[in-house]
């Protein structure tokens, strides 16, 4: 994935090439764009955007939105926590682009937003907007960035922005983005691996989330996912959420999550009766 600073330099190049397209002349025209974004560029004109426009669409979310936000929301909420000072935002959409979820820590950075529609509720699609990252994350199915003058609307180019795809872990079906936005002097070579490990983790709360229905066998070893059975087996051989945590690499908060999804899957209520369980049950041997 490019450096943002990288892409930025190149400034003066991307508005003469977005020209050169709009003016119908790029027959044998070698662009300094990148091939997913000029893939998104000339989709955006086949769309009808015009870059010195930026109608945003207010519109209702997707069926899919309401499942999306609440598996998203602790993820988002503790990456906004670290985002703090940094003048980065977290944004989350549906498989439409229509924002539903966002944590902008900094004030101004929350005004600059709004003044562009970047709030929940506007449809960030490519058919409106143009090029963004959340649109080229939907479009390729993978981790996208978007810097500055690469943004197909006049708008938006003092963002940076990256995006990676959350899909249903049960179906494959796509939901939506978790992406990051900032000004362009704020932005990272980091933010793609940071958006992409959090729309991993909220993967792995979809999964999690799976109704009881979905396992072969409800009452035994079977309906835990591997991070529980792992959790659950360490605790019941008599360690502290702490001593877990340090084994398995997570942190306590995290310990403590799987320690209470174990025990409403399990139907226990305590630390000896994960035991008991799990003795029964032969994971302990």
């Amino acid at each position: 994935m490019p450096n943002p600073t990288q892409i930025m330099r190149n400034g003066s190049r991307l508005l003469a090439t977005r020209a050169t397209l709009l003016n119908g002349q790029a027959n044998g025209f070698r662009t300094p764009l990148r091939a997913e974004i000029e893939a998104s560029w000339r989709r955006s004109m086949a769309h009808g955007v015009r870059p010195d426009r930026l109608n945003v669409p207010h519109a209702g979310t997707a069926d899919c939105a309401d499942e999306l936000r609440r598996a998203a929301s602790p993820v988002a909420d503790a990456v906004g926590t670290d985002l703090s000072g940094t003048g980065v935002s977290l944004l989350v959409s549906d498989h439409e682009g229509c924002i539903i979820d966002r944590r902008v820590p900094d004030a101004d950075l929350r005004a600059r937003l709004d003044r562009i529609d970047l709030a929940p509720g506007f449809r960030y699609g490519e058919e409106a907007v143009g090029t963004t990252a959340i649109s080229v994350a939907l479009s390729s199915r993978g981790p996208a960035l978007v810097a500055a003058g690469e943004h197909f609307a006049d708008p938006l180019t003092p963002m940076v922005c990256a995006a990676a795809p959350v899909a249903d872990p049960r179906t494959g079906r796509l939901l939506g983005t978790v992406g990051l936005a900032c000004l362009a002097e704020d932005a990272s070579p980091l933010m793609v691996a940071l958006v992409n490990r959090a729309a991993r983790d909220v993967e792995q709360r979809l999964t999690e989330g799976s109704p009881p229905a979905a396992h072969a066998d409800r009452s035994g070893w079977d309906i835990l996912t591997t991070a529980e059975r792992a959790v659950a087996v360490i605790i019941a051989e008599g360690a502290t959420n702490r001593e877990a945590a340090a084994r398995l690499y997570l942190s306590p908060h995290t310990i403590d999550y799987h320690l209470r999804q174990i025990f409403r899957k399990l139907g226990v209520t305590s630390r000896v009766e994960l035991t008991r369980l799990m003795l029964t049950l032969g994971a302990l041997d």
